[in-house]
């Protein structure tokens, strides 16, 4: 990192936000009444790019991000939605690299670790004609894991704005940690997201 000090002035600093499309890895023995789906949820924080060259920096993030699943089938003639929405602290550390296409259009891919810290969540039941919620607390009587450590992949476009820039993100996070803290069920998070953000020079 002390190598970034001759390109300290290309640093930059910025926020995202965006949507993810989340899922289990497991169907969590739901059975064939219900087909498992993508949970919408949202992703915003804080964005830093660490330049080392020209086309290579360090992208620390802090970010905001929801996880989950999303069950949805037909039981007693009724329509029925299962939500699981885990609210996550997510810290990844990507490695970008830089392609210019032209003076104002540029082209990236990132990938590195990601560490994430649930904060709360919600079990959401919902049968059409009423909604229930029960609170997800990430104890020893929930059974679920708090920490999710990652794997994120992505990539993108900036656009030059004045002095900053228009960045488009699609990332793929691949969850690596079984969230069963009772090791009966293998849970992993899946996520696919899509963010808009801007970044300014430091």
């Amino acid at each position: 990192l002390l190598a970034t000090d001759a390109v300290q002035s290309q640093n930059e600093i910025g926020f995202k936000l965006g949507l993810n499309a989340a899922r289990f890895s497991n169907d969590l023995g739901a059975g064939d009444e219900f087909d498992k789906k993508s949970a919408i949820g949202f992703n915003a924080g804080l964005v830093f790019q660490l330049k080392l060259n020209e086309s290579l920096s360090i992208q620390p993030e802090l970010l905001l991000m929801q996880k989950g699943t999303k069950f949805k089938g037909s039981f007693g003639g009724e329509t029925i939605k299962i939500i699981y929405r885990l609210n996550y602290l997510e810290l990844p550390i990507l490695v970008k690299m830089d392609f210019p296409v032209s003076e104002t259009l540029g082209a990236f891919v990132n990938a590195g670790p990601s560490l994430g810290y649930a904060l709360g969540g919600q079990l959401i039941f919902d049968n059409g004609d009423e909604r229930e919620k029960e609170k997800i607390e990430f104890d020893e009587n929930d059974e679920f894991e708090r920490t999710d450590i990652g794997l994120a992949i992505g990539g993108g476009v900036n656009y030059k704005l004045g002095s900053g820039k228009l960045v488009f993100d699609l990332r793929y996070l691949l969850g690596l940690t079984n969230l069963d803290e009772t090791d009966d069920e293998d849970i992993k998070n899946r996520s696919l997201g899509f963010t808009i953000g801007f970044m300014m020079p430091l």
